[in-house]
């Protein structure tokens, strides 16, 4: 059995080459695959089509797994969903599961994807909205499961803002950026790789306030599980995670190409983007995040052992 730090240690390395192989038990190279159910943070865009890279370039079917992925409704539900052993496995900010984890799902971090958090609230220009006490008086429009409604508290803590002034409208996630262009909010929570590309292939010219900005330095997306999961099967955890980083690799150094990848096999994703400018910004943006100096020495996947010093002490 291998223990949760040493699990890290070895998925660390598993990237293109060699490095993967030893990892593998010989069973895992069979014909007969494993199906696992994979939970996306949200409705499939630019930043996840490293996922559907590895499933489509058969970076998983070659370690023997049959990765299913299905969208999410926000990284509250997706740690819901994986602790109550409706999926395998998810993609949520690792904040939100360490506060799921508090109050009793039984979940771990096995990879990190995101080493810098792009949660945002985004406001049009003209606005002038442009720090967070201008936030005072003003709507929010998100949804309830959605991390920068989720690490709200932390925020508060950190910018030292009256939070009985900031008002939060829960709206529909397809009418989000509608929302945000027609004025029934003043403010828009959301994500900066499924946000910012949208308004760009608008040309609204927009403010933004990055959570990290104010203090909230921490990590962000990142594949979880079940602890016993983690436990009892080591080899399939590594195989998963070794697949989707040959993919994240691939949509780092071929961008044009994981853009097709992604269209190709989002077209029974209702709602998922089809403005290849959109999909193509959202992968590059990805790609800021997850490539800091860590992943640059250890790995990608690699996370800090002292990590949770990153994380916020407050969150919903």
């Amino acid at each position: 059995m291998l223990d949760r730090r040493s699990f890290l240690r070895q998925v660390a390395t598993a990237i293109l080459g060699g490095a993967v192989g030893p990892l593998l038990p010989r069973q895992a190279r069979a014909q007969r695959l494993t199906k696992v159910k994979f939970a996306l943070p949200w409705i499939p865009s630019g930043h996840m089509a490293f996922f559907f890279a590895a499933q489509q370039l058969g970076y998983w079917k070659k370690r023997g797994l049959e990765v299913q992925l299905d969208r999410g409704y926000g990284s509250g539900e997706v740690c819901k969903a994986v602790g109550l052993e409706q999926y395998d496995y998810g993609l949520p900010d690792v904040a939100v599961m360490i506060t799921s984890a508090a109050k009793g799902l039984d979940l771990t971090s096995i990879a990190m994807v995101q080493h810098i958090s792009p949660i945002a609230l985004f406001s049009l220009k003209g606005r002038n909205i442009r720090t967070p006490k201008d936030l005072e008086g003003k709507t929010i429009g998100t949804s309830p499961q959605s991390v920068d409604f989720q690490l709200w508290p932390a925020f508060v803590e950190a910018t030292k803002i009256d939070a009985a002034k900031v008002r939060f409208s829960f709206i529909n996630p397809g009418v989000h950026i509608p929302a945000l262009l027609d004025g029934r909010i003043d403010l828009l929570g959301s994500f900066y790789p499924t946000t910012a590309p949208v308004l760009w292939s608008q040309h609204v010219e927009f403010n933004v306030m990055l959570y990290a900005a104010y203090g909230l330095q921490m990590y962000s997306g990142a594949i979880i599980t079940l602890r016993k999961r983690a436990r009892e099967k080591p080899e399939e955890c590594a195989a998963l995670v070794q697949g989707a980083m040959e993919g994240l690799a691939y949509s780092y150094l071929n961008p044009e190409q994981t853009v097709e990848i992604f269209l190709d096999a989002v077209r029974t994703y209702q709602g998922a983007p089809t403005h290849k400018g959109i999909i193509r910004d959202g992968i590059g943006i990805n790609a800021v995040l997850g490539l800091a100096k860590a992943a640059e020495e250890h790995g990608l996947g690699w996370t800090d052992p002292g990590s949770s010093t990153r994380m916020p002490s407050r969150a919903r």
